[in-house]
């Protein structure tokens, strides 16, 4: 919602809001950092739920609290890894 907002004042109403050096780099990266990584995470939970319903008997092995936190640490890591190449 706010990168949103501040998208919308910079292109749309000419207000700098993004002509910082730090700011401008960061909203970037954030901005498309949030883009990658939401279709991500619904491979990660589909992925999950395929398991479940799929392979019952591997759910207790393979569908943990502690994998999933994991799973998403390193989605986020990759996805924002991925952000910073097109942000330099």
């Amino acid at each position: 919602m706010l990168a949103g907002i501040l998208q919308e004042l910079q292109y749309a109403w000419s207000v700098p809001t993004l002509h910082y050096p730090v700011i401008c780099e960061s909203y970037f990266l954030f901005y498309l950092m949030t883009q990658y990584l939401s279709p991500m995470l619904v491979l990660g939970f589909t992925t999950e739920r395929y398991i479940a319903v799929c392979h019952p008997f591997h759910k207790e092995r393979l569908c943990r609290t502690s994998r999933a936190r994991l799973v998403v640490v390193a989605m986020a890591v990759c996805c924002t890894l991925l952000a910073a190449i097109q942000v330099s």
